[in-house]
């Protein structure tokens, strides 16, 4: 393990919240120290906690550009807390060990819990410098854009997206209620609610290049099918009464297999048939192609009642709470909040506290386990809405 004779060093003195590279009483050490505290009364993993060491985070052109700071209670790391300059505390995680820490030399930071070394970077730069590039032409404009109409040209190696802004304001008697689903802890000012049953998979599992998003898809699909439908698929050779694991590993290949159906509604490689570990073949899903292929999955799996929208809801986090009150995960697209273009999640509740930022509790391909990520860094939200 890397740096043990710093840590070594470090636990010898009995290093606290002031070994971070800022001085103790600073503003930004005065965050974290907050954003510990207050979520402590949420975490029990955090009760006591402290800041253990940090690392240097670097973005794809070389600037520093924050820091990750390891948590740990008892001797023992309990996730890590992400400060970026331009943002403050953007990420979080309660439990578990950082993917930064076996790395040598200058770690490069990809949004959420995804770290690159530079031999990792100078593998995927040009992708990265693709993703860059399709999260700035797809900005869009307002919210609650209905994306109805999307073609390809015949080849399939370029794409033109036709859409029809549909205006609305979100009703939530549009949206299935699940709310017997819901938990939560209201404690003084700080407060957490989520979603049980959502299931926990990991892209990286499938052997494909940039699968977030229908990785993100595939626990959308599971979670309606294991407790709404029971009939958005028939991989395991029935369209009744199936079960979706809630770890991807408690049954790969079925998980694999969803997976790697919903790439193909999400348009996430240039050719399906090529080779899916090259990621100039699989170059990713837009948030156009993954509300769109949600919509044509529920249409050939009997529900076009349902469909899939895209709504840039990060001016509004108050809708994205409400339809998680209900049950309802939500396809989350994240902003390229550190220069690597955008990133699939699934967003499975929220965090709100008295003096630390409020946040989206989500799954990500990348790791087990809740990750806390910063709002201000959601830039749509796919869900299931009804317009009968």
């Amino acid at each position: 393990m890397k740096k043990i004779l710093v840590v070594f060093v470090a636990l010898l003195i009995g290093i606290q919240l002031s070994c971070i590279p800022v001085n103790a009483d600073s503003p930004i050490a005065n965050e974290i120290s907050i954003f510990i505290q207050e979520y402590s009364l949420v975490e029990p993993t955090w009760v006591n906690a402290n800041v253990h060491s940090f690392e240097r985070l670097y973005n794809i052109d070389d600037d520093l550009i924050g820091y990750l700071y390891r948590i740990y209670q008892n001797n023992v790391q309990q996730g890590y807390i992400i400060y970026l300059f331009e943002m403050g505390i953007t990420e979080a995680k309660f439990t578990g060990v950082d993917k930064a820490i076996d790395i040598y030399g200058k770690v490069y930071y990809v949004v959420p819990s995804g770290f690159f070394s530079k031999k990792q970077l100078q593998e995927n730069y040009d992708i990265l410098v693709y993703n860059a590039t399709i999260q700035t032409d797809l900005t869009g404009t307002g919210w609650g854009q209905d994306v109805t109409l999307i073609r390809y040209n015949p080849d399939g190696s370029e794409l033109n997206y036709e859409s029809v802004e549909d205006y609305f304001y979100i009703n939530t008697s549009h949206v299935p209620n699940l709310s017997a689903n819901v938990n939560s802890y209201y404690i003084s000012m700080v407060s957490k609610v989520w979603i049980e049953n959502v299931p926990s998979y990991l892209g990286q599992l499938v052997g494909m290049a940039n699968v977030c998003a229908p990785t993100a898809g595939a626990m959308f699909i599971a979670y309606y099918d294991n407790e709404l439908w029971n009939n958005l698929s028939t991989l395991e050779g029935g369209w009744w009464w199936q079960y979706f694991p809630l770890l991807h590993e408690d049954d790969e290949d079925l998980v694999n297999e969803l997976v790697l159906q919903l790439s193909g509604y999400f348009r996430t490689c240039i050719n399906m048939n090529g080779d899916l570990t090259d990621p100039t073949n699989c170059v990713g899903s837009s948030a156009e192609e993954v509300a769109f292929g949600l919509k044509n999955y529920l249409d050939d799996h009997n529900h076009s009642s349902y469909t899939g929208i895209k709504a840039t809801m990060g001016v509004d986090y108050d809708d994205y709470t409400a339809l998680i009150a209900l049950g309802n995960p939500s396809v989350v697209q994240l902003a390229a909040s550190s220069s690597y273009g955008s990133h699939s999640v699934i967003g499975i509740g929220f965090y709100s506290a008295y003096m630390s930022p409020s946040g989206l509790i989500i799954y990500d391909d990348q790791t087990h386990g809740e990750v806390w990520i910063s709002y201000s860094i959601a830039t749509y939200y796919e869900f299931l809405y009804y317009y009968g």
